[in-house]
């Protein structure tokens, strides 16, 4: 059997086996805590910056939707002066096809003015 001094300091080497153990847990811990917060601090400015990068891209968006929005009232009024010409283009056929019957009722008259005169 062991005599009491030799468990003693069997006892002693644990503890300061156990309390080195403590001190590296500790000395972790606050590695851990201090990581932690840096990633925290670079967390917060990448939000900020994603948060900017967000504004900037809603901007452009609501730019490019206006953009687009006047683009579509441009053809509004290009459908509106399309609708415009087409009916002018019909106004235009129809007095067309008038000149065009008057000509030929006129040839047809003066070549039977001239076949009239022809067999008397």
């Amino acid at each position: 059997m062991a005599d009491i001094h030799e468990r003693v300091t069997d006892l002693e080497e644990r503890s300061q086996v156990h309390q080195a153990g403590i001190g590296e847990l500790r000395k972790d811990i606050a590695d851990l805590r201090e990581e932690m917060r840096t990633s925290v601090a670079k967390l917060h400015t990448q939000i900020g910056d994603l948060r900017v990068e967000l504004h900037t891209s809603v901007a452009e968006l609501r730019t490019e939707i206006a953009a687009v929005r006047g683009e579509m009232v441009h053809r509004s009024d290009l459908a509106e002066l399309r609708s415009e010409m087409n009916q002018r283009f019909l106004s235009v056929d129809q007095k067309f096809t008038w000149l065009v019957g008057i000509q030929v009722a006129g040839l047809v008259a003066v070549v039977g003015a001239l076949v009239g005169s022809y067999y008397r």
